[in-house]
């Protein structure tokens, strides 16, 4: 198995420097990145989630994203 090397700010977000809604969707993608066979993360300015409508993100999709608002709100 490989696993994803690590930037300084990422193992910071992993350790909930920077609140939990973020160790959350950084655990995300470091679990889709060992998935797919990813050797490291890049940096990336912008991105999009298809979570418009409830018909695209179902249950699970809606309960990820009232976690996300939730603990968004939080202090790090």
């Amino acid at each position: 198995m490989l696993y994803l090397v690590y930037l300084t700010k990422e193992k910071a977000i992993l350790g909930r420097k920077y609140g939990e809604a973020l160790r959350i969707t950084m655990s995300v993608l470091v679990e889709l990145g060992e998935m797919c066979g990813a050797g490291r993360m890049i940096e990336v300015q912008h991105v999009h989630i298809d979570a418009a409508s409830y018909a695209t993100i179902h249950d699970s999709g809606l309960r990820f994203r009232e976690k996300l608002a939730y603990t968004q709100g939080q202090d790090p």
